[in-house]
């Protein structure tokens, strides 16, 4: 009963002296986590609790034996027999969320992750320099130089059951993580200073297509090059399959780089959920090709992933965006998680480095073709639930 009535004068003096700061991504009694089952997964948000004045040994409260104190009175208050929250008013959005489901074994399987099209990857680059320079003018030349490959949907599926939000970051066993304009503009090479993209969705885009790209959208019963807002990419590679005359007028050559560029943008940073179509409303930032303005393209990129996400998280089997990104980014700053270069380098992988995003760091990774997604899923998960704080690069 005196034990009790301590443990209670205790808790009582610690929360008089504490600010609760919640979703900071630390397990509660296990050294960072690593050590047995990893709550994070199950959305658990621990408090850090931070004393002000009266902690007890350090500054700061956290060390010496104000630590002590808070961690005894933590441990006090958790129920080992069912892992979660302390407090679930953190987690608002944890009923919805996909580690949910995960926890009260009704797992939801992988998520579906759409990737480059066929007609793209298997497309020669563009060489045609009047096009490339116009490409160069408008920001996007970073999109040329990055890399593509297999999506790994198990290594996608295992960070989106990780991400929360209400805090747009990654709840690891170390902290929280999440990719950030620099790691655009590293990894991809887009520029994130300049103006805003924001545009009109009011427009009538069968128009659009006429004026600024150049053909009239084909819209049949079983086949609608045109739904809504959103064009076949297929449809705007048929207009640059053919090299563009070299004594093109500007109107000419400016409606041949639009369809090129927003094909471009719908297999990379503005994939939707389905992988076949891109929207229409990016041609507003393309319309004067004479005098580009500089937009903040890695800024709409990461908005645009970050939608995604919280999408995926809750109540979608499907995610788009561009998953490029957030595969690089991921093998950036968890190292170990990147598959090894089975076979020697190409004969001229020594040559001296390119300018370039750094993607093109893992331009030899070899792509895993016919793999089961949720056999690499279930690794992955085991992966990022065991690493150790020296594995990751904050």
């Amino acid at each position: 009963m005196a034990d009790s009535v301590e443990m209670g004068r205790d808790l009582a003096q610690v929360k008089a002296n504490l600010v609760i700061v919640p979703l900071v991504a630390l397990a509660v009694g296990h050294s960072y986590g690593h050590h047995g089952a990893d709550p994070l997964i199950l959305g658990f948000a621990v408090v850090l609790c931070v004393a002000h004045g009266g902690g007890g040994g350090g500054s700061d409260g956290v060390c010496g034996d104000g630590g002590n104190v808070m961690a005894a009175a933590n441990a006090g208050r958790i129920d080992y027999t069912e892992p979660g929250p302390i407090d679930r008013s953190v987690l608002s959005k944890q009923l919805k969320h996909r580690s949910e489901a995960i926890w009260n074994g009704q797992d939801p399987g992988f998520v579906t992750c759409r990737s480059c099209s066929s007609e793209f990857s298997n497309r020669e680059p563009m060489v045609d320099n009047r096009v490339r320079n116009i490409i160069k003018a408008v920001g996007l030349q970073g999109l040329l130089w990055v890399p593509g490959r297999e999506i790994d949907h198990g290594l996608i599926t295992a960070l989106v059951e990780r991400w929360r939000l209400e805090t747009h970051t990654f709840h690891m066993p170390h902290g929280e993580i999440t990719i950030t304009l620099q790691d655009v503009e590293v990894l991809l090479e887009l520029p994130v200073d300049g103006d805003a993209i924001i545009g009109s969705t009011q427009k009538t885009w069968v128009d659009v297509c006429r004026d600024f790209l150049g053909f009239q959208p084909i819209n049949q019963d079983n086949h609608k090059q045109l739904t809504g807002q959103r064009i076949l990419i297929n449809r705007l590679l048929k207009q640059v399959a053919n090299p563009l005359p070299p004594n093109a007028e500007e109107d000419q050559l400016h409606k041949y780089a639009r369809c090129y560029i927003l094909a471009l943008l719908g297999d990379t940073i503005f994939m939707d959920k389905f992988g076949d179509r891109v929207h229409l409303m990016w041609v507003q930032q393309l319309e004067d090709l004479r005098n580009p303005r500089r937009y903040s393209w890695g800024s709409a990129c990461l908005a645009w992933l970050y939608q995604k996400l919280c999408r995926a998280s809750e109540d979608t089997s499907q995610i788009g965006g561009c998953l490029l990104l957030l595969q690089y980014w991921a093998w950036a700053r968890f190292p170990y998680l990147c598959p090894a270069v089975e076979r020697g380098l190409p004969v001229d992988a020594y040559r001296p480095p390119v300018l370039g995003p750094l993607s093109l760091k893992w331009l030899w990774v070899p792509n895993k073709k016919n793999r089961s997604a949720h056999i690499f899923r279930d690794r992955n998960r085991e992966q990022i639930a065991s690493m150790l704080l020296g594995q990751v690069v904050w």
